[in-house]
């Protein structure tokens, strides 16, 4: 029997990028295709503009921010549930609801800019990204079937 031992976060992130590439999964989180608000409008191109900003309001990067932030600890769950004898779909799923957490939690916490007065007026509060919760209920994630260099299927 053979063991794998990997110290390091650049040689975990190799090695489990080698792993998912042969079993061709992945995992997408954040607003998914098909999300759309009450009215029909698409959540993802909301989200879009929320993290990266529009003529009438700054960028708010949650999904950025998340990413930069949190990834290390998914890659460390992905790799803790594969060792613990997941298999891949189920270990992914595992991480999946992980990363909807956290970003969830990032929203959660505020994402500045502070939004303006006239916002807050309008609004009544000012909560950033936050004034339905439609977007941040939304974050999903899907395990998703990659080709050979880890791109969507």
């Amino acid at each position: 029997m053979s063991t794998l031992k990997v110290v390091g976060g650049a040689k975990l992130d190799e090695a489990l990028a080698q792993i998912l590439a042969k079993h061709k999964k992945g995992l997408a989180v954040g607003i998914l295709e098909g999300s759309t608000y009450p009215g029909g409008e698409s959540t993802a191109t909301v989200a879009f503009l929320d993290e990266y900003g529009s003529e009438s309001s700054p960028p708010r990067p949650f999904m950025r921010i998340t990413a930069d932030t949190k990834s290390d600890m998914w890659t460390k769950a992905l790799a803790v549930r594969l060792k613990a004898g997941d298999d891949m779909d189920s270990a992914l799923r595992n991480v999946g609801e992980l990363a909807v957490a956290t970003m969830k939690g990032v929203i959660a916490s505020g994402v500045g800019p502070a939004n303006a007065e006239s916002t807050i007026k309008r609004k009544g509060h000012g909560q950033t990204l936050r004034d339905t919760k439609h977007m941040m209920n939304s974050i999903a994630y899907e395990v998703v079937d990659t080709d050979e260099k880890g791109a969507k299927a």
